[in-house]
Parts: structure tokens; C-alpha cells; sequence
């Protein structure tokens, strides 16, 4: 019985020993939050030309750059139900040339405004 409750008691130290260094169930050292997709953006009107989804690691967001081939490119976005997000004409979200888009799901148009092909950056925040 004594060999028996020692064999337990060292699996069970084995188990914890094991659990302890994976950081979750993936065992990943650290859990990365997971992007939030935000909304679209296009190359041109009405959401046409290139398109790709905008994504945020949190809500209330940190400034995000526009993805490569659409800084200064973007002429329509769409951003999601529940969120606005400020769009910006310099970076690091910066200046005082900012555009805000609170659509929920519309779409917002910049075809022949200052804003079109100009904007390089984003917030959004619910």
C-alpha cells in the first residue's frame, strides 16, 4: 500500500510539474490576442478595386497603420456594426486631419474629398 500511494504521489508531482510549464492549451509562452476585424477597406468607391479587412487587437485600439498597397490608397471603407473608428492623414495618427467613420455597416464614400488616397492610419473604439 505504502508503494502504491508513493507511485501516486510521484505521477501526481510528474502531472503538476508538466502542467506548470506549458503557459495554456496550446502551449504557447504567452496568450497573444487574437485580431478583431474592424471592418473594410477599398482602392475604390462603393467598396470595389482591392479590398481587405481591417483588424484591431482590442477594442479602443492603439493607432494601427493601413495595410501594405493601401496607405494612401483607400477610397471606401465600411467599418463594422458597434465600432468608430478616426481614419488619419498623418501618421502615427497624428495632426489634425482626421476622418471619422462611424458607419455601422454603411459605407463611407471619399471618391473626389481630400481624404481620398490619403489616409495612412486608424483608431477605433466602440
Amino acid at each position: 500500500m505504502k508503494l502504491a500511494f508513493k507511485l501516486f504521489v510521484c505521477v501526481a508531482a510528474a502531472m503538476m510539474a508538466a502542467a506548470s510549464s506549458t503557459a495554456n492549451i496550446r502551449g504557447e509562452a504567452s496568450i497573444q490576442p487574437e485580431a478583431l476585424p474592424a471592418g473594410t477597406i477599398c482602392t475604390g468607391p462603393a467598396l470595389t478595386g482591392d479590398c481587405t479587412t481591417i483588424t484591431v487587437s482590442t477594442i479602443e485600439s492603439p493607432c494601427t497603420n493601413l495595410p501594405s498597397g493601401f496607405t494612401q490608397a483607400i477610397t471606401s471603407v465600411s467599418i463594422n456594426a458597434g465600432l468608430f473608428c478616426t481614419f488619419y492623414v498623418s501618421a502615427k495618427c497624428g495632426g489634425t486631419g482626421g476622418w471619422v467613420v462611424a458607419t455601422d455597416g454603411g459605407i463611407a464614400d471619399f471618391s473626389n474629398t481630400f481624404y481620398d488616397d490619403s489616409l495612412t492610419c486608424f483608431i477605433c473604439q466602440t
